[in-house]
């Protein structure tokens, strides 16, 4: 069994320890136990730590029946004595996401009831899942009431009770039958199983900020960053938005309403362009050939399927006509729109369809889609005669 020093001292990052035992995994690692670590292996949603031993990387440390095995890249002898460093930002910004973490599941389950049923971070937000739908509202309220549980800098403590405490003991992620259980407590705030370092006051989380919502099979998934990362993702927006004041030259809170106008004039302005390319398409399609094998036919560039069928539908075809408007180019290709009114065009697709390129749905009397020959090919499938 490995002494996990770190559940005694989370602060701790530099220590000694004697090997136990060194086995080679695979050809250039190996996996060395120690008598005693400061690292904290992988597991809980939680990475393991990094950092040294005797200088080597410490590529990764897990934990099997309660022996913490640390994988480096060279052999280190059992019975050498040596020295472990554990990475000091790394472990310190986990601790705040994940004491975040838990005060934020807290409130949740005081407020709602709702259990936290997945969480996992990515040393750049936190993922966590609870099992009750919430709205922006009450996750603006949650927010409110964590990041007042840090500026109160609630005490954190981390022990294990003894069977009798435990038995009688409401926290969640609740194990049981289960002895030897480490519950962490937020005074005040939470109490919860875990086997991770912690902080010791909620006041070293110094931010806690929800930047996402989305809805998770009946829960929601929160996405959450905590200290440094949510410093670093104010930052990041902050610049974003001063980004935007330059370019629409207005004040900070003017940000948002000058945004939603300019959004509303582009939506304008494209509304324009497309009635002005139905114009230019309708002029330019005006005027339809008609092939050797009878279809009237046009091409144009610019249009979309939209303005090539409001187009078709203003143009006077006689009966019983199959009419093919067209418009793209070689290189990207050309959306079509092909109608007879009167008659089945299936004869006339099938014969174009066994020629070309051409991609569309439709029935008995329309059909549009995408064709990707060039025009020559397509002018060609349409001059055949049988």
């Amino acid at each position: 069994m490995t002494q996990k020093i770190y559940e005694d001292d989370s602060y701790l990052y530099e220590f000694t320890a004697t090997v136990v035992s060194c086995r080679e995994v695979s050809s250039g690692l190996f996996d060395i136990e120690l008598d005693r670590t400061a690292f904290f292996p992988e597991g809980g949603g939680q990475y393991a730590d990094k950092g040294t031993i005797n200088g080597l990387d410490v590529i990764t440390v897990s934990e099997k029946d309660d022996v913490i095995l640390h994988r480096v890249c060279e052999p280190i002898p059992a019975g050498t004595a040596v020295s472990g460093i554990v990475d000091r930002e790394m472990r310190f910004l986990r601790m705040q996401n994940h004491t975040g973490e838990h005060l934020v599941s807290g409130i949740i389950h005081s407020e709602f009831g709702y259990n936290n049923v997945g969480f996992n971070f990515d040393d750049k937000k936190v993922t966590l899942i609870v099992d009750g739908p919430l709205t922006d509202e009450q996750i603006t309220d949650i927010e409110n009431k964590a990041n007042e549980a840090v500026f109160r800098n609630a005490a954190v403590t981390a022990y294990y009770p003894d069977a009798e405490t435990l038995a009688s003991l409401d926290y969640r992620s609740k194990l049981e039958n289960i002895q030897n259980v480490r519950i962490v407590n937020i005074e005040g705030y939470d109490t919860c199983a875990c086997c991770a370092p912690h902080l010791k006051g909620t006041a070293e989380i110094g931010l806690i900020k929800i930047i996402g919502r989305a809805s998770d099979r009946g829960g929601t998934r929160l996405l959450i960053v905590c200290g440094r990362l949510a410093l670093e993702d104010y930052q990041n927006k902050h610049k974003a938005v001063r980004d935007i004041m330059a370019a629409l030259a207005v004040k900070e809170e003017e940000t948002a309403a000058a945004v939603k106008k300019m959004s509303a004039d582009l939506l304008e302005e494209r509304k324009r362009n497309s009635d002005l390319l139905c114009r230019m398409a309708a002029m330019q399609l005006r005027t339809p050939e008609r092939s050797a094998g009878g279809i009237l036919y046009a091409f144009t560039d610019g249009a979309g399927c939209n303005e090539l069928i409001t187009c078709l539908n203003d143009m006077t075809v006689e009966s019983g006509v199959t009419c093919l408007l067209l418009s793209g180019n070689d290189e990207k290709g050309y959306f079509f729109v092909m109608s007879n009114k009167d008659a089945s065009l299936r004869q006339d697709w099938d014969k174009i369809s066994s020629a070309v390129k051409i991609n569309g749905g439709g029935d008995d009397h329309f059909r549009q889609g995408k064709c990707r020959s060039t025009k020559e090919e397509i002018l060609s499938a349409l001059n055949k005669t049988d």
